[in-house]
């Protein structure tokens, strides 16, 4: 029996299950019909929500359970190649695929995506493939002040190598280093006042 559901009501569902990790459920609700290359509004995948919301066994599911056909949305292809970021055919098919440097409705990419979970590898390769650095989602972060917000220092490091931009700023008027201060991370500001 396949479960008929809205769009919108599998993506809650779906979300809820990523934050608390319930894999279990999950996958349930996928040998019941619950279908993972459903997308809601704002054009987001449950695979999308899994990476964005943490829940990496959730994403190892989905990324299994999405039809193969379907991961051409920027971040599907990002997670459908992690643990294989080192293959010159992966590398190839990230550089020729221009979705992957593209943003969703809310202004984010897939490397806003990986530093606010904190793949240091992930974010390197997207560097690799032309993403940008310090392309601003709507609320005007980029990558690093996503790391910075989650205390990555790693990922801030990689981050600033590929010169990432200190000086640009949030809707607020507030600059990375501002953010740091404010949160009183003392290891990311003096990572920060390096590059300065």
């Amino acid at each position: 029996m396949a479960i008929e559901y809205g769009r919108e009501k599998i993506i809650d569902i779906l979300s809820k299950l990523f934050t608390e990790s319930e894999q279990e459920v999950v996958k349930l609700l996928l040998e019941r019909g619950a279908k993972p290359e459903s997308f809601d509004k704002r054009g987001r995948t449950p695979l999308h929500v899994a990476a964005k919301e943490g829940g990496p066994e959730v994403v190892q599911i989905l990324r299994f359970a999405t039809p193969r056909g379907f991961l051409l949305r920027p971040i599907s292809l990002l997670i459908a190649t992690m643990g294989n970021m080192d293959n010159e055919s992966t590398l190839a098919t990230l550089r020729d695929n221009d979705l992957i440097r593209q943003p969703d409705a809310e202004g984010w990419t897939a490397i806003h995506l990986t530093a606010r979970v904190g793949d240091t590898n992930a974010i390197k390769v997207l560097a690799m493939v032309g993403c940008r650095v310090n392309a601003q989602n709507n609320g005007g972060e980029t990558a690093l002040v996503l790391a910075t917000q989650n205390g990555n220092v790693e990922s801030a490091t990689e981050l600033l190598g590929w010169n990432a931009d200190l000086t640009l700023r949030n809707l607020i008027d507030q600059t990375v280093l501002m953010m740091a201060a404010v949160q009183g991370n003392t290891d990311i500001i003096k990572v920060l006042l390096k590059k300065q």
